[in-house]
C-alpha cells in the first residue's frame, strides 16, 4: 500500500500541492523496496534526462518530484542483510516499525514514530493530510 501525504493550505480551492510525500508501506523487503525505488528513479530520469526520456518514451507531466519514503515492519529481519539495508539509502527517508537498537541522529533508517515530524518539516505545514492508494 502507498500513502500520499500532502499539505493543503487552501482547503476551499483544489490544486496540485507544491510538495508531497509518497510513503510505500511494505511488510518485508523482498523485491518490494526495488519496486518503489524503480519508480523514484523513473521520476528523476523524466525530470532531469531529456535524452533518456526520448529514448525510452518516458513522460512525467509535473515539475514536482515527490519525496519518496519507504516504511517496513521488518517482520523477517531483512534489515540486517547488507544488500537489503543498502537499498534503503536510495529513498529520501526510510522508516522501520520495530525498535532500532543502534539509532543515531545521522542514521538513514528512522523509527516510524519520526514520520509525522518529518512530514511537517518537509511540507512546511503543521496540517498534513493523508490519502491511501
Amino acid at each position: 500500500m502507498d500513502i500520499v501525504i500532502y499539505a493543503n493550505n487552501n482547503i476551499k480551492q483544489k490544486h496540485t500541492p507544491e510538495s508531497y510525500i509518497i510513503l510505500s508501506l511494505k511488510t518485508s523487503l523482498r523485491e518490494r523496496a526495488a519496486q518503489t525505488y524503480k519508480w523514484k528513479l523513473l521520476m528523476e530520469v523524466a525530470l532531469h534526462s531529456p535524452e533518456l526520456c526520448e529514448k525510452y518514451n518516458i513522460s512525467y507531466r509535473s515539475s514536482v518530484v515527490p519525496i519518496i519514503c519507504f516504511a517496513t515492519t521488518n517482520f523477517y529481519n531483512e534489515i540486517n542483510n547488507p544488500q537489503q539495508r543498502g537499498m534503503l539509502k536510495f529513498f529520501d527517508r526510510s522508516f522501520i516499525a520495530k525498535e532500532i537498537i543502534d539509532f543515531t541522529e545521522d542514521a538513514f533508517i528512522y523509527p516510524l514514530s519520526n514520520l509525522i515530524p518529518f512530514a511537517i518539516e518537509k511540507l512546511s505545514n503543521p496540517y498534513v493530510q493523508l490519502s491511501l492508494f
